[in-house]
């Protein structure tokens, strides 16, 4: 649901550069656990938005939103929220 602006209980937190709207607590876990082998999570972890999503970086600019649909582990969103901040970042997997 978009937020109005009006909103009295919208309360935006700040996570590792990445802001939560959904509640005053922290919402990263510390395991990706969808089932992968630790080789494959580990193949997942070197990936970054410089090796992997080279071709967005000239894109993206502080101060943006930006919105990662499938982000995975979020290893490459990682890299994109940095190229944004202080912007508003959303990873979905």
């Amino acid at each position: 649901m978009p937020h109005s602006g009006s909103d009295s209980t919208y309360t935006p937190v700040q996570i590792s550069g990445a802001t939560s709207h959904m509640s005053n607590e922290p919402t990263s876990t510390p395991n990706y656990t969808l089932g992968y082998s630790d080789e494959f999570q580990k193949v997942l972890e070197r990936r970054t938005a410089e090796n992997n999503a080279f071709y967005l970086l000239p894109h993206v600019k502080p101060g943006m939103r930006l919105l990662d649909f499938g982000c995975g582990p979020g290893t490459i969103s990682v890299g994109l929220a940095k190229a944004i901040e202080p912007g508003e970042f959303h990873g979905i997997d």
